[in-house]
């Protein structure tokens, strides 16, 4: 069993939970749609991105089990479901991303981006998740086109900022190692689009320094993946705010980004938001599923009447050729009963000027 979610579509707003992370009834739950995954069609396949669940996707938004990547790049997505991706200010990647990136390198994912004609400078916020050793954080690169100011004297508090910010809610993964990656990368696209002509590598530990400040952390081995998932929506929720010299610096001696996220409202969770957030994800995903069951119905429907008037067209030309076929049969033996007729007095005119012949003789 599997659920297909277009997610670069705009899904019903009956089956989405609202921005504000209302609660959902439990009206909606049921059992995950049934449908072949490769029988889709091409109206289907020509979506830029979609994500398969499978039923044991879905079994792992029960308390006590890990969220796997499909989980993750699903809610990822979501939240850009009504976003212009050209305009919006957040980008974000596959959990993929990152395994390919510190695996093979720059160059293995440079494609991510080329293909589609992204400036990850124009961003505020870039989501990129990790996963090492079965355990998810968040790494967002934040205000990555602003790095000239790490380079220059800055002229007032309200510059933007350019950094990391690394939320693990176990602490378990090594910031300075993932965000090494992340720079190489950031680098590779720099000079890929040719941001300066003067400096090829602008990113690095000074000019592009790492935070984790602090926010809630999980106190079970499991839900990583869930608190990934709330990090994201807590900054998403925030993505018109800038990150400026003033946050990093706040005024009174404050921690740094202790406005803009610590004490931040989105930020605002604890154990019982993780387990609303595992419930509401899969009130989701059973809603879309009974809608895409809808949806593949009529393209099922569709696709064979579509099926039987190719069979009928077929039949009709088929029809026609063999009526032609015999008409032109029937010409031709008409053609050849005249041309006998009209041979006949040739051959009778022969056997006269035969006996002529034999009797001159």
């Amino acid at each position: 069993q599997v659920i297909e979610i277009g997610t670069n579509s705009k899904a019903p707003d009956s089956a989405s939970p609202s921005p504000s992370h209302d609660d959902l009834d439990e009206k909606g739950e049921g059992e995950s749609s049934s449908a072949d995954g490769n029988n889709g069609t091409e109206k289907a396949r020509s979506r830029a991105h979609y994500l398969t669940i499978c039923t044991e996707d879905r079994e792992r938004l029960y308390d006590g089990e890990f969220l796997n990547d499909t989980l993750i790049d699903f809610w990822m997505q979501w939240l850009l479901r009504k976003e212009d991706r050209a305009t919006c200010p957040v980008h974000i990647f596959t959990s993929h991303f990152y395994t390919t990136l510190s695996d093979e390198g720059p160059a293995a994912v440079e494609s991510w981006t080329a293909r589609k004609n992204v400036d990850i400078f124009s961003k505020r916020l870039i989501f990129i998740p990790v996963n090492i050793s079965l355990h998810w954080s968040l790494c967002v690169v934040v205000n990555p086109g602003a790095i000239m100011n790490s380079h220059g004297e800055v002229d007032s508090r309200d510059d933007l900022y350019p950094c990391f910010f690394f939320l693990d809610s176990l602490k378990a993964h090594r910031k300075g190692l993932v965000t090494a990656h992340v720079r190489k990368w950031l680098n590779s696209e720099w000079k890929r689009l040719k941001k300066s002509q003067t400096t090829e590598a602008p990113f690095s530990k000074e000019t592009m320094p790492v935070h984790d400040p602090k926010v809630p952390y999980q106190d079970n081995s499991w839900d990583c993946g869930v608190f990934v998932c709330r990090y994201a929506f807590a900054l998403f929720m925030n993505r018109e705010d800038d990150v400026t010299y003033g946050d990093r610096n706040p005024m009174g001696g404050g921690k740094p980004f202790s406005s803009f996220i610590t004490e931040n409202g989105s930020f605002q969770f604890d154990k019982s938001h993780i387990v609303r957030l595992r419930r509401e994800m899969g009130t989701l995903i059973d809603r879309l599923g009974v809608l895409y069951k809808k949806y593949r119905q009529k393209e099922d429907e569709m696709a064979a009447e579509e099926k039987k008037k190719k069979k009928k067209r077929k039949e009709a030309l088929q029809e026609a050729k063999t009526t032609t076929t015999d008409e032109e049969g029937s010409e031709k033996e008409t053609k050849g009963e005249e041309a006998t007729v009209q041979d006949k007095p040739a051959i009778k005119q022969e056997e006269d000027e035969e006996d002529v012949g034999t009797h001159f003789v």
